[in-house]
């Protein structure tokens, strides 16, 4: 991956003479004012958190080739996609100006093969059940092309007529349109496998945008047979690395010295680790983004499926960290599983966080103790302040603390810090 910057001419000779889309590397020229204004950057390949020169800085941009996902959260979460050909925006938008944090091409199935406005049909058709109305149409096709597909699909899903729609049809109804509307055909045995369960507790959206980001849907096919639930991009990827795994109240746990991910086409994920003894852990998974599936349940021996929070985080195509809670510290439901890979490079702010709280803890004479930092939030205070909050499970003594830095983006030190246990045994 290349940074570097753009001058001027360099963007207008690459307008002059651009080649095919497909023949070209994908690049997008960002700048850090509106209107194209100010210090800019021409990137050309995955960027899974942006440096401190550039995070939450972007203010306007233009796609030179290719098709991308713009993020406001590290590791491509919370993402818009842009392109393909020469899409641009002078001026970013409330809630997206002064904070992109990752960005990357996309290829393949992921990136829009159709005009916007017969996406937009689709759409209508799959959702609502009916062709458009022109006003409604030329609305839908405007936010494609801004990139905001997911802003779109989630306006369809809240409106009055699809509430209304919903009241009448099953979930079994609901898919079959869906797929009649996005994919010409009607949904098969391993299409119901998949997606029945999400439509039934609501994520209709997620099910929407797998549809979308499938190569069906990107080849325009409306002939039956072929695939059915859109296949994963990666259906197992290992690393070596280190973590915890912690199941029940008790304060056992186990290291995990390497991990292996295997994610099906039907919803379902196995995570294997290696380590102190082998664990392994099954559940249903979401694909939230090409490099991090959001893990929905777990099941738990003696006590059946149980709701969890986190996922896993890829970068480039491998494995890079894994991170599973549920429950409460101390009680038999209480499910952690911990693992960075070796070679994955925490943000800085995160890092500084991380070497700040373990001398706290330290401080208060938990020296040597086993800590598992699980994946923390982050807020923005002022231009390059940031707010790490987060949990760190102190394993060998069945507790946990929460943790809270802000840290100076630019200079890189800590500005405030603390850590309370807040569960013990």
């Amino acid at each position: 991956m290349r940074i570097r910057i753009a001058s001027i001419a360099t963007i207008a000779m690459s307008a002059v003479l651009a080649l095919p889309i497909a023949a070209r590397a994908a690049e997008i020229t960002v700048w850090e004012h509106e209107d194209f204004r100010g210090a800019s950057t021409v990137i050309d390949g995955a960027t899974s958190r942006l440096d401190s020169g550039w995070n939450d800085r972007i203010s306007s941009f233009r796609v030179d080739s290719g098709s991308w996902e713009l993020c406001r959260d590290w590791d491509y979460r919370n993402c818009r996609i842009v392109g393909p050909g020469t899409e641009e925006l002078s001026r970013l938008e409330s809630g997206w100006n002064d904070s992109i944090s990752s960005l990357r091409p996309v290829s393949g199935s992921s990136a829009p093969s159709t005009s916007a406005e017969k996406v937009a049909q689709r759409l209508y058709s799959g959702l609502l059940g009916r062709d458009g109305d022109s006003e409604g149409l030329r609305n839908a096709a405007a936010q494609i092309r801004a990139g905001r597909i997911n802003d779109l699909v989630g306006g369809m899903t809240q409106s009055q007529e699809f509430r209304s729609l919903r009241q009448r049809l099953s979930s079994s109804e609901l898919l079959d349109q869906l797929y009649r509307g996005l994919l010409g055909r009607g949904a098969d045995s391993a299409a119901r496998t998949a997606y029945l369960p999400r439509i039934e507790r609501g994520d209709v959206n997620s099910v929407v945008l797998d549809l979308i980001a499938s190569e069906e849907f990107g080849g325009g096919s409306t002939a039956g047979g072929g695939s059915t639930a859109p296949t994963v991009n990666r259906d197992e990827v290992r690393a070596n690395g280190s973590g915890v795994v912690i199941w029940g109240g008790k304060g056992s746990f186990e290291t995990i010295n390497s991990a292996r991910v295997q994610l099906a086409d039907n919803g379902r994920i196995r995570i294997s680790s290696t380590g102190s003894s082998p664990q392994t852990l099954d559940g249903t998974y979401t694909r939230e983004s090409a490099n991090f599936v959001r893990i929905d349940t777990v099941d738990v021996p003696y006590k059946g499926v149980q709701n969890v929070n986190g996922g896993v985080t890829f970068e480039r195509n491998q494995l890079a960290r894994i991170d599973v809670t549920s429950g409460t510290q101390g009680v038999r439901d209480r499910v952690v599983y911990n693992f960075v890979a070796d070679g994955y490079r925490l943000a800085s702010e995160e890092s500084l966080c991380q070497q700040e709280i373990r001398g706290r803890l330290q401080s208060q004479g938990r020296s040597g103790k086993n800590l598992a930092f699980l994946a923390p939030e982050r807020s923005r205070v002022t231009s390059n302040r940031y707010r790490i909050t987060g949990e760190v499970v102190i394993v060998s003594e069945n507790a946990s603390a929460e943790y809270s830095c802000e840290v100076d983006s630019r200079t890189n030190q800590i500005l405030d810090a603390s850590a309370s246990v807040v569960a013990s045994r």
